[in-house]
């Protein structure tokens, strides 16, 4: 893996998430994903390759369920495994996740979306506290893991 970062593959991974082809998109994403759980510094150069820039595309865009699984899953592994989160990263992602706590019944995509706020608040500063907490979904958070 260490041979693939150093020949630039993270940012060729995330220019291919502005792509049209949604199979694409999800194939990239997958592989960001698994490369991302191999070790935090991998996880922390996606985040410095402004994957955030590509997220839009990746949640807007999203069709089915299994687009939806592997995004939530993917960005979960991101943020699971990173020693850094940017409050301007944190304030990108907070409403993909606070979309996927109001919007879908899936357990999968659920569970990554509920564990990627637990990793957002466990690595929080002060700031990301305040932001976390005029979340409108919070709520449903709540009924949820309840």
């Amino acid at each position: 893996m260490q041979a693939l970062t150093e020949k630039g593959i993270i940012p060729l991974l995330i220019k291919l998430l502005n792509e049209e082809c949604k199979e694409l998109r999800e194939q990239a994403l997958w592989t960001i994903g698994n490369i991302v759980c191999e070790d935090k510094e991998y996880a922390d150069l996606v985040i410095k390759c402004n994957i955030v820039l590509a997220l839009p595309k990746v949640f807007e865009d999203l069709k089915d369920l299994s687009g939806a699984k592997i995004a939530y899953w993917a960005l979960a592994n991101i943020i699971r495994s990173s020693s850094i989160l940017p409050l301007e990263f944190v304030k990108k992602v907070l409403p993909y996740l606070g979309s996927a706590v109001c919007k879908y019944e899936n357990k999968e995509i659920l569970r990554n979306a509920c564990w990627s706020l637990v990793y957002v608040v466990e690595n929080s500063k002060k700031e990301q506290y305040e932001l976390f907490l005029k979340l409108a979904f919070i709520p449903k958070l709540i009924k949820l893991i309840s």
